[in-house]
């Protein structure tokens, strides 16, 4: 099955090949219409995972909820920060990351533990896993986009990167390719950005948004 969150009806729908259309997985908001938006999902011992971004026209805050059956769900966490960006599993640990910064793990998806260990001044934009470390990418619209590195996930070091300058808001996609680490660079003024990592060097793929800025 693929399971999609979507952000005006706050819902997660399953899709499965063969069938005509998609099925609501859960109750809106998971029963409260100030939870708005899904904007993370992840698989970690046989749970569903979803995080959300909970907003009641004055106060900002963030739940995880997860399923075992992608029907019935429970709320396995709370008041994490403003909304929770991103989750990935490092090390049989689960992390997730906030918006404004936070960042957490569990060993069993119920009990979370605060990391203040890297001092984070912007959002947690992705996780990604490359070389046996666990790297984060951040929001920075001041300075721009920061990448972090971790060998064990609770203590951190913050990397060199060419692309960390201003406009380069957010290094919000990530993936391992041959080897290599990429980041898509979110760039609204000059164009977005493609970086590759090789354990050791950033390479610039390209910039400007390939001639469409």
């Amino acid at each position: 099955y693929v399971y999609i969150s979507d952000f005006n009806n706050h819902r997660i729908q399953k899709f499965a090949p063969g069938y005509p259309n998609w099925e609501q997985n859960n109750i809106n908001g998971f029963g409260d219409q100030r939870v708005q938006m899904i904007p993370s999902m992840v698989v970690f011992k046989d749970y569903l995972y979803a995080g959300t971004w909970f907003y009641d026209g004055e106060k900002e805050n963030s739940q995880i909820w997860r399923s075992a059956d992608s029907k019935n769900w429970e709320m396995v966490g709370t008041d994490f920060g403003v909304g929770v960006s991103h989750m990935i599993e490092f090390n049989d640990k689960l992390y997730a990351g906030t918006w404004d910064g936070n960042l957490f793990y569990s060993g069993d998806g119920e009990s979370w533990t605060p990391i203040t260990d890297p001092g984070l001044e912007t959002g947690i934009a992705r996780f990604e896993v490359y070389n046996g470390s666990l790297y984060l990418s951040t929001w920075n619209e001041v300075t721009g986009t920061q990448i972090w590195r971790s060998e064990n996930g609770i203590s951190w070091n913050k990397m060199a990167g060419d692309f960390e300058r201003l406009n380069n808001n957010g290094a919000i996609s990530s993936e391992v390719f041959n080897g290599n680490l990429y980041y898509g660079v979110y760039n609204m003024v000059d164009g977005a950005e493609l970086w590759r990592f090789n354990g050791s060097a950033w390479t610039k793929v390209f910039d400007k948004g390939l001639g469409d800025t």
